[in-house]
């Protein structure tokens, strides 16, 4: 499979990281980052996002934060 575009920020701190960023020495490929990245991710489908409420100056409630709750 190809590296993904949406990897690359990513990939790039992952290299950070590991102190890996001269491209004439990496030691990992971008997609040895991605494979291992992709075997440890964790994809969540049709779950329940909560959201939390936050007050404006108007005195109304406003919500723009959600998250997912991975306890049930």
């Amino acid at each position: 499979m190809a590296v993904r575009p949406t990897m690359g920020y990513i990939i790039q701190f992952v290299r950070e990281l590991l102190n890996d960023t001269n491209p004439a020495t990496y030691k990992f490929s971008d997609q040895q980052i991605q494979d291992r990245l992709d075997r440890a991710r964790l994809d969540l489908y049709r779950s329940p996002l909560k959201a939390a409420d936050q007050m404006n100056s108007a005195g109304s409630i406003e919500w723009h934060d959600f998250w997912m709750s991975l306890s049930r």
